[in-house]
């Protein structure tokens, strides 16, 4: 998924049994890679296990939920042909919900859509997570939403005080409808959340293309090779 009006977005990439998020890109740290545990040069299977959103084994019950702990590290361009020394541990769960989505004048009422859930927590436990960050999807609309949240006992980046002040400043703002806190124990609050619900007509009447954001990837020096095309091998 890829916010073109905002300031980057996601690659998510489905293996056997597995979905996770490969890459993102953001008006910070820019284009990033994220790789699950690994050693020597970076292959497409380091990025399959890092950023997990879900598993899907094949005697998975129903409804779809599980959790598991992830160890990956993210790559800075200049960075992001061998795999890091470290890993961060981080627990993740995901479960199917109802979950009810905002709509803005002119669009209709707010609708409930059946949303695949997942929690990334910042640490291998969720009672002492450093930060949470969650992510929505539905068959409707693909990616949804996504949220971050910050313990508020602060941390070496955020103080109490300040944590306390982005989540004011967010609430203020009305972007995106209420979510319950995530679970585990820490005292967490909001401090970002994009709701994609908003639809508006794209300048060409056709739409974009799909693959887009990929493409323009492609075309950046220093893009990893394996983001390239397939095609006959050289």
């Amino acid at each position: 998924m890829f916010d073109q009006g905002s300031d980057g977005g996601d690659i998510a990439v489905l293996s056997p049994g597995r979905v996770s998020f490969a890459a993102t890109e953001d008006g910070g740290a820019g284009f990033q890679l994220f790789v699950g545990e690994c050693s020597g040069p970076v292959t497409p299977d380091a990025l399959t296990h890092s950023w997990i959103l879900a598993e899907f084994p094949s005697d998975r019950p129903e409804p779809l939920k599980g959790e598991t702990i992830a160890r990956l590290n993210d790559l800075t361009v200049g960075h992001q042909e061998t795999c890091p020394t470290r890993f961060n541990a981080a627990f993740t769960r995901w479960h199917i919900a109802p979950f009810r989505y905002r709509a803005v004048p002119g669009q209709g009422t707010p609708i409930t859509l059946t949303t695949l859930i997942s929690e990334h927590y910042g640490g291998a436990r969720r009672e002492t997570a450093d930060h949470v960050e969650r992510f929505y999807f539905t068959r409707e609309l693909g990616g949804t939403r996504s949220e971050r949240w910050q313990n508020t006992i602060g941390n070496r980046q955020f103080s109490t005080e300040k944590i306390a002040e982005a989540a004011r400043n967010f609430a203020a703002t009305g972007r995106c409808s209420e979510a319950p806190v995530p679970e585990g124990g820490a005292q967490m609050a909001l401090v970002d959340c994009r709701e994609w619900t908003r639809i508006v007509p794209p300048a060409d009447r056709g739409g974009d293309r799909p693959g887009f954001f990929i493409e323009t990837l492609r075309s950046r020096p220093g893009t990893p090779g394996f983001f390239a095309p397939p095609g006959p091998s050289k």
